[in-house]
């Protein structure tokens, strides 16, 4: 009787099985699309704050200087454009620049990410401005406009760089422009600012 009861229990249990597949089915696949979401949003969320390129490739149009500071053993600046006087800047010269990282880490800055038609290869930092006036040499710290909305921390992948535009007061001063970097190397935490070569001014 024993083997009986337990030979009529088998389809109620098959049939149990069967009515709760589809719910089963059903969290797997909220899951994998959870997960599909959240693996699509990383890989944005990472190429919004990189936005970089081999640095060989930005040297391709900016020139050796790019190439000459992958040899460089921290991040470094380089001018890689005549400035231009922009018509509705107020006296204020369009200036372009790369940030270079020449190291076998990330390196972290201060910036603006998710700019919308932004190229690849341009990067939005965070800059401070030193002035001097040709006259006395004594380089002095000035104001930048900057919003805070989109501001974060912002990555430069090893061997890659980013083009980034400053306006600079050349009618009037030479001028340099500094980015704080941050990078670890060999378990030791670096934070610096990195200082642009001086635009002289005209």
């Amino acid at each position: 009787m024993g083997a009986m009861a337990d030979e009529s229990n088998k389809p109620k249990r098959k049939r149990r099985w069967l009515r709760y597949a589809p719910r089963t089915m059903l969290v797997v696949v909220l899951v994998l699309s959870v997960w599909f979401v959240y693996v699509m949003a990383k890989q944005r969320r990472e190429t919004e704050l990189m936005n970089t390129l081999p640095a060989a490739a930005i040297a391709v149009r900016d020139g050796n200087a790019v190439t000459e500071a992958l040899e460089q053993d921290e991040p470094t600046i380089v001018h890689s454009g005549i400035p231009k006087l922009e018509a509705a800047s107020e006296g204020l010269f369009s200036t372009l620049f790369v940030l270079v990282n020449p190291l076998d880490m990330p390196v972290e800055y201060l910036g603006y990410w998710d700019v919308q038609g932004a190229p690849a290869g341009e990067i939005f930092p965070f800059a401070s401005m030193q002035t001097r006036k040709r006259a006395d040499g004594q380089w002095q710290d000035a104001s930048l406009s900057w919003c805070g909305t989109g501001l974060g921390q912002m990555v430069v992948k090893p061997g890659h760089a980013g083009r980034f535009t400053a306006l600079l007061p050349l009618s009037e001063s030479d001028c340099t422009i500094g980015i704080q970097c941050s990078w670890t190397e060999n378990g030791i935490a670096h934070s610096k600012t990195i200082w642009s070569p001086t635009i002289i001014a005209r």
